[in-house]
């Protein structure tokens, strides 16, 4: 893909603020859009989409919203749930790690150890 051929005002405005010698990041982006628009294939794709999402998360969120808006509250929607049920079970976990170390704590000072 050439860059006249750019669909994402996002990109054509970064390519405005980026200098030449920086132009892989530029190509980044032309690939995140590429992917975006058509999906990743296969696995290799698969594998491209995770690194430039990860590598780029501010850049893969505005280009998904402005490309495929619907598509994109949709996936940000169920990504933040799943944030968020990750977070609930970290809490869980800390809480219930807290009140056995209370416990083992209670049965070695029951045992005379020291505080």
């Amino acid at each position: 893909m050439g860059y006249k051929e750019i669909k994402s005002n996002y990109i054509r405005q970064k390519i405005r603020e980026t200098k030449w010698e920086d132009r892989s990041y530029i190509s980044d982006l032309m690939s995140l859009e590429s992917l975006i628009l058509t999906g990743p294939g296969g696995m290799a794709g698969a594998r491209l989409w995770v690194k430039l999402e990860s590598q780029y998360p501010e850049e893969f969120k505005a280009i998904y919203f402005e490309l495929k808006p619907e598509k994109a509250k949709e996936i940000f929607e169920r990504k933040r749930k799943e944030l968020e049920k990750l977070r609930k079970e970290e809490r869980e976990r800390i809480k219930r790690n807290k009140k056995r170390l209370e416990e083992r704590l209670k049965e070695w000072l029951e045992m005379g150890g020291q505080p």
